[in-house]
């Protein structure tokens, strides 16, 4: 799972070809899209070369066990399996 999160996050992200040097490195984790993030402003005077969104296990065994339901419901609804 953690290699593929982070194939994905390599594939997001261009590579460039600069010399610049990343001095200061930020990590977040567990921001909930539908309420307020004041952290946001905070980490914007931090002024880091490179952020890191981190994901939960809280976070992500949820989003992991909703796919896996979806997928077998899907198949419990195939007609070929049922057979």
């Amino acid at each position: 799972m953690i290699r593929t999160l982070l194939s994905i996050l390599f594939l997001l992200f261009p590579i460039t070809a600069s010399a610049q040097l990343i001095d200061r490195i930020a990590f977040g984790s567990c921001v909930h899209q539908d309420k307020p993030q004041p952290i946001w402003s905070e980490v914007l005077v931090a002024d880091p070369d490179l952020f890191f969104f981190l994901a939960t296990t809280s976070t992500v065994i949820p989003m992991i066990q909703q796919y896996l339901q979806r997928s077998m419901n899907s198949l419990r609804q195939s007609q070929a399996f049922n057979n």
